[in-house]
């Protein structure tokens, strides 16, 4: 039988960084009994174990790290809290690939460092560097280390978490200040006030970590694409609550010049909502059509609030009520209600 064939190409001894070790296919290496691609006699002195094809146990054998660009001596070359050899879609040379300000690793979720590996000749082989990769503080959400604005809001990752721990500091609502504190790098609009955090942040300038910035009452999108007020003058809030149970909310009842304490402005009988939504008379005239009689006289009777003619035929009132914008006075509710 003739033996298997074997060689390799010829490289420097001392393998210094970044040398190409090139392996012929199907070829094996001489002397090397951990089959990491590495002879044996070369493993001291470039500082592997030549009894452990994986020296450093980040997943990469020796010899294709020296092939490659990462370190086989140092299981986290990037220091980024992620083992070289899981970084396959990311930078293992470069802690943050996107380049967004916070590491890989804390994008991720990583809250644990690679540690320190023994290998199975006892030899110590170094880690990720305490000093150098700061740890997720919130792995429940994560960002993704290939994109500058994982949320797309307009914002780095970077500028959201302002101390790149991964964890939102503070708490929603806040200062009430524009731009205190952080915003969230996995949420567009941090405080869900329907406004992106950028937007608030660059544009209105209003807090994007406080649904209602200026605490007038509504939320800050509420002011902008509904009402049209602006976030930062408390004075100017909509009030949708309806205070008189009339129907109108009083933003509506300011809008249309009517009382928002008062469920019928003109005292003609009928609530104001039922004038503007029911019987289409004006609430802020007890006799929108000025035949004399009001409004309230006239639904009750069967009449059109809106035709002066019916007025006339009646002649059944006598409350004084002539023209718009003058109300009928005390009579109106005994005239109508025995």
């Amino acid at each position: 039988m003739v033996p298997p064939m074997t060689a390799r190409v010829a490289v420097p001894t001392d393998y210094p960084r970044g040398m190409l070790l090139l392996l012929l296919t199907g070829l094996a290496v001489p002397g090397d009994l951990d089959d990491d691609g590495v002879p044996d006699a070369d493993e001291p002195s470039l500082g592997l174990d030549p009894t452990d094809p994986d020296s450093d146990g980040d997943g990469l054998s020796d010899g294709v790290e020296l092939a490659g660009p990462t370190d086989p001596t140092d299981a986290d070359t990037d220091d980024d809290g992620i083992p070289d050899g899981q970084e396959t879609a990311t930078d293992p040379l470069d802690p943050d690939t996107d380049d967004d300000g916070i590491q890989d690793g804390t994008e991720l979720g990583v809250t644990q460092l690679v540690d320190l590996h023994f290998s199975a000749g006892g030899m110590l082989f170094a880690g990720t560097d305490p000093s150098v990769f700061r740890a997720d503080q919130d792995p429940t959400t994560t960002t993704d280390p290939n994109l500058r604005d994982s949320d797309g809001d307009g914002l780095l990752d970077g500028e959201e978490d302002l101390d790149h721990d991964g964890w939102r500091s503070g708490v929603i609502g806040g200062t009430g200040t524009a731009g205190s504190g952080e915003t969230s790098a996995s949420e567009v609009d941090t405080d869900g006030d329907g406004l992106d955090d950028r937007t608030e942040l660059v544009v209105l300038r209003t807090d994007p970590r406080d649904t209602d910035t200026d605490d007038g009452g509504a939320a800050d999108g509420t002011e902008v694409l509904v009402d049209h007020t602006d976030p930062l003058d408390p004075e100017d809030e909509v009030d949708l609550r309806d205070v008189d149970h009339d129907g109108l909310s009083a933003f509506e009842e300011r809008e249309r010049l009517l009382d928002p304490l008062d469920p019928d402005t003109d005292d003609d009988g009928l609530l104001d909502g039922m004038e503007v939504y029911e019987h289409g008379t004006d609430p802020r005239y007890a006799d929108t059509d000025g035949g004399g009689l009001p409004d309230g006289y006239e639904v009750d009777f069967g009449l059109d609030p809106r035709d002066p003619d019916d007025d006339r035929r009646t002649g059944t009132y006598s409350g004084g009520c002539t023209t718009p914008g003058v109300s009928g006075g005390l009579g109106i509710l005994a005239r109508r209600r025995p």
